[in-house]
């Protein structure tokens, strides 16, 4: 693999934005990560729509439209890891 291939991959596919946790050490986020969050979300509220919360359709939907920052954000405020 050149070089320049490693390096295109890594910018396009792999970091995607850095976080700090409570510790204060940069982690780095990365794509599969957030689409590994954006599926837990998506079963934390799917169900929550199957055990009878019907209202919960409309922020199932909503992750599905989240950008990936959002998706972080929304997987933090529900203590998804």
């Amino acid at each position: 693999m050149m070089k320049d291939t490693a390096v295109s991959f890594c910018a396009d596919y792999a970091i995607m934005g850095k976080t700090k946790p409570a510790g204060g050490k940069e982690t780095y986020m990365y794509r599969d990560d957030t689409e590994e969050l954006r599926e837990k979300l998506k079963d934390y509220y799917g169900t929550a729509v199957a055990e009878g919360m019907p209202m919960a359709v409309i922020d199932l939907v909503r992750v599905e439209n989240m950008s990936d920052e959002e998706v972080r954000k929304e997987a933090e405020k529900n203590h998804i890891r």
